[in-house]
């Protein structure tokens, strides 16, 4: 049972962190090839910003997918030493 859980936890905080990387990795991609979508992400943040949401979105995006990598690979590494 300790197993399953470890692995559903791995699975789920592995799932959470994945679509940000590639989100970011696409953002900054797509950045470099066309001036247009780093015009658009600009003025988003800018939008942010005066609204007074860019510190939360800036953590919602980074930060916590972040911590949700760091605790995948944490229960990774715990599901190992069982076997």
């Amino acid at each position: 049972m300790k197993k399953l859980l470890l692995i559903l936890g791995i699975l789920i905080f592995s799932a959470y962190a994945i679509p940000f990387f590639l989100f970011w990795i696409a953002a900054l991609m797509g950045s470099l090839i066309s001036e247009t979508i780093y015009l658009n992400a600009q003025t988003m943040l800018s939008q942010l910003k005066s609204e007074g949401y860019l510190g939360l979105v800036i953590a919602q995006t980074t930060l916590t997918p972040l911590l949700s990598a760091l605790i995948a690979i944490f229960l990774y590494k715990k599901y190992k030493k069982l076997n």
